[in-house]
């Protein structure tokens, strides 16, 4: 199948970001919270925001240009994003050139694996209970860490204001230091958990950062599956990925995309909440 082009101008770029809203709200990855952003294919050290709530957005105008280097908006007077944690998304497109686009989620499914830890892995982070179980998650990796925003307040955040949002882009650039990978490897984690909160995907297209947010939660749900029943049936352990399957899937999961990209864009047309 032929590949989706890349967007070339910014006109593209917002009418591509208005659809990932989109679809993204149609498979309950983003509801009145959680955003995506696009990286400005005329000037990459910009990006562009949704302003509202994804099912809401029906034009370009909402959304809003941010500076990567420090999260704040390009123009002054322009339309205000509602939303504070567009740090998450400067800050992580400034570390890594190769993002493209960035997912943040408060799935439900996904929360409970923000809460439950492993071992301590690079940067203070730690690993997660959630593994790629399905063919179509070989991108989630061996581990996918969990951030914790706690260590990153500094005495400049009052007690009251720790209320585990992404406000500013301290928070954003310590959050983009858990998605680091060591030297050798894939730049990379695309996707990191955020303890009792949500996660980001993060991808080299709009297409991967959207489909790596909606096969995140589909994991979710179904490791969830698979462990209440490892529970009623102890003779029955989880069978996850192993370690070359996940080498495997990664690449063919880059394939999938256009596969499936189509059949959503098909989807958010016919529904009327958007058109």
């Amino acid at each position: 199948m032929e590949p989706s082009k890349s967007p070339r101008t910014t006109a593209e770029a917002l009418e591509k970001l208005m659809h990932a809203s989109h679809i993204l709200h149609q498979h309950d990855v983003l509801d009145g919270f959680g955003h995506i952003s696009i990286r400005n294919p005329e000037n990459p050290e910009r990006c562009f925001l949704t302003g509202t709530a994804a099912a809401l957005i029906k034009s370009p105008d909402v959304f809003t240009e941010y500076w990567i280097k420090d999260g704040e908006p390009v123009k002054e007077g322009t339309f205000w994003s509602p939303y504070s944690e567009h740090h998450i998304h400067a800050a992580i497109l400034a570390k890594f050139p190769e993002v493209q686009s960035v997912v943040h989620s408060h799935a439900l499914d996904v929360i409970a694996y923000t809460v439950t830890a492993g071992s301590e892995i690079q940067g203070g982070s730690t690993t997660s209970g959630l593994k790629p179980i399905i063919h179509t998650t070989g991108f989630l990796g061996e581990h996918v860490p969990i951030w914790d925003i706690a260590p990153a307040y500094t005495s400049e955040h009052e007690q009251r204001n720790r209320y585990l949002l992404v406000n500013d882009y301290g928070l954003g650039e310590s959050l983009a230091a858990a998605a680091d990978k060591p030297s050798g490897q894939y730049p990379y984690h695309k996707v990191v958990l955020q303890r009792g909160h949500g996660f980001v995907a993060l991808g080299d297209s709009i297409e991967e950062a959207v489909y790596n947010a909606i096969y995140t939660v589909k994991n979710a749900r179904i490791q969830a599956q698979a462990e209440q029943r490892a529970i009623l049936h102890p003779d029955q352990p989880i069978h996850f990925l192993s370690s070359a399957e996940i080498e495997a899937c990664a690449p063919m999961d880059k394939d999938c995309i256009m596969k499936v990209w189509p059949l959503w864009m098909a989807e958010i047309k016919k529904n009327p909440l958007w058109q």
